[in-house]
């Protein structure tokens, strides 16, 4: 596979553009989109498996409660709302806080966006991406 660079040059794409490709992952700052996995305090794997696509989104301490996920148009959208600590706990050290968090990718037409199925387990929030039976690779036998 490869890509066009700004000069119009075809260079090889890395595992990274095949990933930001197929998933187009967005920002959540709404001027731009970028296709970087790593923008957004909440942090994802994606898998590929023989016909579906998995998430998992590390969800240390938060309760599937506080956890939305919405889908528009090819775009799935994880936002995450917990409690705030109450300011009259006193701490003698704090490294974090809680509050909000959103993480948008945007999914190719090759996920079936009616099947999309998510749980949590042990602070893992998993979301299973079907795909369409078109994009769903066939092996064909040799005779």
């Amino acid at each position: 596979m490869y890509t066009k660079t700004a000069n119009n040059n075809h260079k090889p794409m890395t595992f990274q553009d095949v990933v930001n490709e197929f998933f187009k992952v967005a920002t959540t700052t709404e001027k731009t989109i970028k296709t970087k996995l790593y923008d957004s305090n909440i942090k994802a794997n994606v898998h590929e498996l023989e016909d579906a696509y998995t998430i998992n989104v590390a969800l240390p301490g938060i309760s599937k409660k506080d956890v939305d996920i919405e889908i528009n148009e090819h775009q799935l959208t994880i936002s995450v709302t917990s409690s705030a600590l109450e300011d009259t706990d006193q701490f003698l050290w704090r490294e974090y806080d809680y509050g909000q968090a959103k993480r948008i990718f945007r999914l190719s037409k090759a996920i079936d966006t009616e099947s999309i199925k998510a749980e949590m387990s042990n602070g893992i929030l998993i979301i299973k991406l079907a795909k369409k039976p078109a994009f769903v690779p066939k092996t064909i036998e040799v005779k």
